[in-house]
């Protein structure tokens, strides 16, 4: 588990769990210093820039079994959507619906399995 960045994943995970989160990054324009993302940006840096994907391949996150099976189901829905869809079609999705429960959800038992 020493590999991954845990703050990076947490902080995609809250990104990709908070419609209004979305609401505020990704339809920002970046004037007056505002923060800008976007849903590809949070995926990337939840599965790759934090290394979590190399690791989930390896069967071993050290979240549990259960968030490592929630993950890969987060990690498979994510790749089902279409990233350049506008943001606020995307928002609104039903897929991305899922994709913030499963976000929630992986949350919550990684800061469970944290607090031991």
């Amino acid at each position: 588990m020493s590999r991954i960045n845990k703050k990076l994943i947490l902080e995609c995970l809250q990104e990709l769990s908070d419609r209004d989160t979305q609401l505020r990054l990704w339809l920002s324009d970046g004037k007056n210093n505002r923060d800008v993302s976007s849903f590809i940006e949070a995926c990337e840096g939840l599965f790759g820039d934090s290394y979590l994907n190399e690791v989930l391949a390896k069967g071993y996150t050290g979240f549990g079994i259960e968030a490592e099976n929630v993950l890969l189901q987060l990690h498979d829905l994510i790749h089902k959507i279409d990233g350049y869809t506008d943001p606020q079609e995307l928002i609104d999705s039903e897929n991305l619906v899922r994709v913030r429960a499963l976000a929630s959800m992986a949350l919550r038992l990684i800061v469970k399995e944290e607090m031991g």
